[in-house]
């Protein structure tokens, strides 16, 4: 991080200045040019900020407080020598155990040079505060740092512009100011015992922070320090190292556990196979390899101080931690306190068990390597994994060769190192795609093809695109294409390979449509046919409606004979559905001919030789011969009674086949037939018409004769005078005259019906 700090003034004639509390000397000084005395100053004050620069720590060590014989770093060996009162002590506290990350937790922030100075205020006034921290100051502190909102309200500021860690209790700000009760100051490379002038705290003799379960621990995904505890169950003034003697604590039954007394977890507990959290965990191990020390009283039967979450990024709130969670996974009850903080063996520094879940492995493929130590305080694995815990197990990754593997460890009683090698199988033949096809390569639009293809030490494959996972072997249809495509065929195994091909897609073909769609002619006789012609473009299939059905995409058909108008539709398929009409308009149907009318037989005293006539004829009752006329429907031909015979006779067509077929001529002989009926029964009601009208015509001409009697009788009767005769005559001729209009009026009225 870049710093602007302001270059210090040299007094003329001096060569010492004081600067940010040092004292700089310099030679003697030549003033001309004054340039370059100015550069040089500016050189040397930039190489003075590098140095305080890189000089500054920008983080805490790894472990914290790891000086010399530092009790927080020391596993425990062999032979341990526990407490005559160990089993009370862990009766006492083994009940419940949480962790203190939120209100009671230890809130450590890192300052930098970029930070706010404070000279943080003590408020016990004269002769109760800490010279020592006092002396230190001014410190810096981060805008963001907080202290714990728990009674203690600690706050711990590891400024590293002076490589030393800021202890307060009862921390507190106040607008710009900070204040405190108690303060320590410690290096972050010291035992954590001693302060930075050697002194020993007037508290519970030993660094708060230390053994505090930190951001760096879940991190770095174990823990390589022991623990620091607090309990309601401790006793006053029996403190032990690394705690002061005079601590704090209660008196009485319950207070049974002292200051410093140190607590580690029996190594028969199978800490992996607890089923715990990953941090419940890293605890557990933490206390079979280091245990930890009382250092505090508290309000529960056994809490184990975190740092505070906000300080520490969030990461416990992050898994959903807090402290009112338990550590419930860890039987505490087999735990047990040491008669002092090193009553045991040390152990020398060993690594027990390095070992591969498979030492020999096919070709990219891993295998899980495990180990574990006796007394060794970091461990790593080269080569690539790195920096892993004290015992625990790693996956090797995929590997494509055979790998020597070391683990290299370090711990306060010997630096061992441990080999294993993992065998690796030669790589198999590498992936390739022998063919990839299509048959055909080139399609009409709207149609597909089949892709093929075959492949080697393949594991997988896909074809992009829309088709997806395939066999490694195969074929595939495309399904119908619409344009050109590239598909490309992608395998794995050992190698990626793809292949690419390209099926064409011809243009799309012309929309369908219907050129023509006519009649021979478009009006017609009744019961006569035309022929429909038509014309398409791109159709695949046509049919015509009414009765007419599929017919070819170009051509011509008779409509056959029709009886009524008509109107036809052309319907095609293809690229597209077009439709087309034509109407046929039929003349109306013709009136019956009626059958001719017998000829008269010959009268009596006639010949039979007789002149013909072309529509009938007459005869004359004279006394001489008179011939018969006979009509004829055709030139010396007899009509047919057979109605079959008189359709084929009166339409010369219909010996056509499809006219047969469509029942024209069934329904020709059925009018025939009915016509014929109705014929018959006319001639029969026109003879005796015209037998009545003759009688009625007689009648008229008798009655006229009467009349012209009767008058010549009354006329000579009146020449005479004879009365009785011209009655008669009168009587003669008014029935004479009766008979005249009577049969005049018949006459008239068959007359009328004849017409």
């Amino acid at each position: 991080m870049s710093r602007t700090t302001s270059a210090p003034k040299i007094p003329k004639g001096k060569n010492t200045v004081v600067y940010r509390g040092e004292e700089l000397k310099f030679g003697k000084l030549s003033w001309k040019p004054a340039g370059v005395v100015v550069a040089v100053f500016v050189v040397i004050g930039v190489i003075y900020l590098l140095i305080r620069s890189f000089a500054a720590t920008s983080s805490l060590p790894d472990p914290l407080y790891n000086g010399g014989q530092a009790p927080w770093n020391q596993p425990i060996g062999t032979n341990p020598i526990l407490d005559s009162n160990s089993t009370t002590m862990v009766n006492a506290v083994d009940s419940r155990v949480n962790p203190t990350m939120n209100a009671f937790g230890m809130p450590l922030y890192t300052s930098t040079a970029s930070d706010p100075t404070y000279t943080v205020k003590c408020v016990l006034g004269s002769g109760g505060c800490d010279s020592l921290f006092d002396s230190k100051q001014p410190i810096h502190i981060p805008s963001n740092a907080a202290a714990s909102t728990g009674d203690d309200h600690w706050l711990f500021v590891y400024d590293t512009t002076k490589n030393q860690i800021f202890e307060m209790w009862e921390a507190s700000k106040s607008g710009s100011t900070w204040s405190y009760n108690t303060g320590n100051v410690y290096s972050p490379t010291s035992d954590g015992v001693l302060q930075v002038d050697g002194s020993v705290q007037d508290g519970n003799g030993s660094s708060y922070f230390a053994g505090v379960v930190s951001a760096a621990d879940w991190n770095r995904g174990y823990i390589n320090h022991a623990l620091s505890l607090a309990s309601q169950a401790t006793v006053a003034n029996q403190g032990r190292y690394p705690m002061n003697s005079s601590t704090d604590g209660g008196s009485g039954s319950g207070h049974v556990v002292p200051m410093g007394a140190r607590f580690y977890l029996d190594s028969s507990v199978n800490c992996d196979g607890l089923g715990a959290s990953k941090i419940e965990t890293m605890v557990c191990h933490a206390m079979q390899i280091y245990g930890a020390y009382m250092h505090d009283t508290g309000g529960v039967p056994l809490s184990i101080y975190f740092q505070e979450n906000n300080s520490a990024g969030g990461i416990w709130s992050a898994q959903g931690w807090n402290e009112n969670m338990t550590f419930s996974k860890i039987p505490w009850s087999k735990m047990h306190v040491l008669k002092s903080w090193n009553s045991y063996t040390v152990a020398t520094t060993s690594i027990t068990s390095f070992t591969a879940a498979s030492t020999s492995i096919a070709y990219n493929t891993g295998t899980t390597l495990s180990w574990a130590t006796q007394a060794a305080t970091s461990c790593s694995i080269s080569p690539t994994i790195g920096t892993v815990g004290t015992s625990g197990s790693q996956s090797t990754g995929n590997l494509t060769s055979t790998t020597t593997y070391t683990l290299s460890c370090s711990g306060s009683n010997g630096n061992p190192t441990k080999q294993l090698t993992v065998t690796v199988a030669a790589a198999p033949n590498p992936t390739s795609i022998s063919s990839f096809t299509a048959s055909p390569t080139s399609v009409s639009y709207n149609t597909g093809t089949t892709l093929s293809w075959a492949t080697q030490a393949a594991t997988s494959c896909s074809i992009s695109p829309t088709i997806g996972s395939v066999a490694t072997s195969g074929s595939r249809s495309t399904g119908n294409l619409t344009a050109t495509t590239t598909y490309t065929l992608s395998c794995t195994g050992n190698g990626s390979p793809t292949k690419q091909l390209t099926v064409s897609v011809g243009a799309p073909p012309s929309s369908t449509s219907i050129s023509s769609f006519t009649a021979a002619a478009t009006s017609i006789a009744y019961n006569t046919s035309t022929t429909l012609s038509w014309a398409t473009q791109s159709a695949s299939t046509c049919s015509i409606s009414p009765s007419i059905g599929s017919v070819v995409v170009n051509g011509s058909h008779s409509t056959g004979n029709l009886t009524s108008t008509t109107a036809y539709t052309l319907s095609c398929a293809g690229n597209g559905s077009p439709t087309k009409q034509a109407t046929i308009t039929v003349g109306a149907a013709p009136s019956p001919t009626p059958s001719p009318s017998p000829s008269p037989a010959p009268g009596p005293g006639t010949s039979s030789g007789g002149s013909t006539t072309s529509s009938g004829g007459s005869s004359s009752t004279g006394g001489s011969t008179t011939g018969s006329s006979t009509t004829t429907a055709g030139a010396g031909t007899t009509p047919s009674t057979d109605p079959k015979q008189q359709c084929l006779d009166q339409n010369g067509t219909w010996f056509d086949t499809a006219r047969l077929v469509h029942g024209q001529l069934e329904q020709c002989v059925t009018n025939t037939q009915a016509t014929a009926s109705t014929a018959t029964q006319t001639s029969s009601t026109s003879q005796i018409v015209g037998t009545i009208k003759n009688v009625s015509f007689g009648i008229m001409v008798v009655s006229a004769v009467g009349i012209l009697s009767g008058c010549l009788v009354f006329f000579a009767a009146h020449r005479n005078a004879n009365l009785l005769l011209m009655q008669r005559g009168i009587v003669a001729t008014g029935a004479a005259a009766g008979l005249l209009i009577i049969g005049g009026i018949v006459y008239l009225a068959t007359t009328i019906f004849a017409k």
